[in-house]
């Protein structure tokens, strides 16, 4: 299978993006955690880039992105601007969404600053609002003192539940490193867009058709709060799944099933 690789120039930063899949399938952008990149969607692939143009990217300091000067803290908003360039960047006018936990917010940012571009969304371990500003002041902190080694053994804990970790520790020590390996400055930057985001009342006003998954041991996004984006939005359905944060590597065959059946469905 062809894939194509891209750099795409935002403003402080170079996002690595791939497209895989036939050029003339739907196409479907992939974003990830915070502290992870592109490959959180490795068990995915197989199944999505058959029926899709997938699409994945870093996001900043993520990865193989590069950052250029010092980071400020972000917002989501310039997540979503960013989001929006990649898909510039392949000529995708309008694309399915799949996104999860930050990437789950990035794609609810996108519904409302740019409806026409997301056709089906799929809104994975997220929220419309984290909460527990003073938890992520003491992240940003210690991301940016103390770097990320200190901070990826609680990550993993909240990532995965310990029958997971005890079960698959090869894959749990894999995901460990992409977020030892992520940027601290863009760790941080990016956490702040985290602490700040806060989107309850105002994804009332989406109109796509969403797909909410929550995983029913997730300390990170707990399933109430995937519940509330379900209420608020019209129309939007709730699957859950047993697993912890990252339901999709936890729980990888429920997972592709549930978004596969969503965008595919008449």
């Amino acid at each position: 299978m062809t894939r194509l690789d891209r750099d795409v120039a935002v403003s402080g930063a170079v996002l690595h993006a791939q497209a895989e899949g036939p050029p003339d399938a739907p196409p479907l952008l992939l974003a990830h955690a915070l502290g992870s990149n592109l490959s959180l969607f490795d068990l995915q692939m197989p199944s999505l880039a058959r029926r899709f143009r997938v699409i994945r990217y870093d996001s900043r300091g993520h990865g193989a992105s590069r950052l250029k000067g010092a980071q400020k803290p972000l917002s989501m908003r310039i997540l979503a601007r960013d989001a929006l360039a990649v898909l510039d960047a392949f000529e995708v006018e309008r694309a399915h969404m799949l996104g999860l936990s930050l990437g789950g917010a990035v794609c609810l940012q996108m519904l409302l600053d740019a409806p026409d571009r997301v056709d089906r969304a799929v809104i994975a371990n997220s929220a419309a609002h984290f909460g527990q500003r003073e938890a992520w002041e003491a992240r940003i902190r210690d991301a940016r003192e103390k770097g990320l080694d200190g901070l990826a053994a609680a990550a993993i804990d909240r990532w995965f539940t310990a029958e997971f970790r005890e079960r698959a520790p090869g894959m749990a020590a894999a995901v460990a490193q992409a977020f030892r390996e992520t940027d601290p400055a863009a760790y941080a930057a990016t956490a702040a867009a985290l602490r700040d985001f806060d989107l309850r009342e105002a994804i009332r006003a989406a109109k796509a058709r969403i797909l909410v998954l929550v995983g029913m041991q997730d300390p990170s996004a707990p399933p109430a709060l995937g519940g509330l984006i379900a209420e608020h939005v019209a129309g939007a359905r709730l699957v859950a799944l047993d697993a912890a944060h990252l339901s999709n590597v936890e729980k990888p065959n429920d997972f592709t099933r549930a978004i596969v059946s969503f965008l595919t469905a008449p």
